[in-house]
């Protein structure tokens, strides 16, 4: 009796054991992928070296009388900076041949050379900075010609059209005591475009 409800009930569970595990369907773990890493964009460094050429006008006030003449002026400049992320120091050597005329007579600023310093303030593709630095001169004085050392000061900005190009503008106010042995003093203010090549 006993063997014969063994064997019923054998045959009972077998197939609800055979449907409960035949007839369920595997749960599928939903497969989780991992986020793409973000490609940050490369930033924009001022640091390297650049040349470039400049054009602009300016006056030249002697004995602290005014000019009204304002003569055009054109320069090459060659230059390096070195970005430090917020913070662009530069040095740059120009020199600018101009036909500025002094006072009312034929005195004039015949050209110039620079070399300046420069401590500007990384804005991205704008660069705005303050600059100075010694400069000599050549100059026809009460009629004599001669060179004349003297010094400088200005503001500018560059803007990076792409990695090669820049575009600016720079104004700067330089001062000639005591020109030449001439006892006249010469400040000479101009303002000027840039455009620049980096390499």
């Amino acid at each position: 009796m006993k063997k014969i409800l063994y064997l019923a009930l054998t045959a009972t569970m077998l197939p609800m054991a055979a449907m409960a595990g035949g007839m369920a369907q595997p749960v599928v773990e939903p497969v989780v992928q991992a986020p793409a890493p973000m490609v940050m964009a490369p930033g924009l460094d001022w640091s390297g070296a650049y040349s470039g050429a400049s054009l602009g006008f300016g006056k030249v006030d002697a004995n602290g009388g005014n000019s009204d003449a304002h003569e055009g002026i054109f320069g090459l400049n060659l230059g390096y900076r070195k970005d430090f992320g917020k913070v662009v120091l530069g040095g740059e050597v120009s020199l600018s041949k101009n036909d500025i005329g002094i006072g009312s007579g034929d005195d004039q600023i015949n050209s110039a050379l620079q070399g300046q310093v420069s401590l500007g303030a990384d804005l991205g593709k704008t660069l705005v900075y303050v600059a100075g630095g010694v400069a000599r001169a050549n100059a026809s004085v009460d009629s004599s010609t001669g060179y004349g050392n003297g010094y400088f000061a200005g503001i500018g900005a560059d803007y990076m059209l792409n990695d090669k190009f820049t575009v600016g503008a720079e104004v700067k106010s330089s001062h000639f005591n005591d020109f030449n042995n001439s006892g006249i003093n010469l400040k000479a203010t101009s303002v000027e475009m840039k455009v620049g090549f980096r390499f």
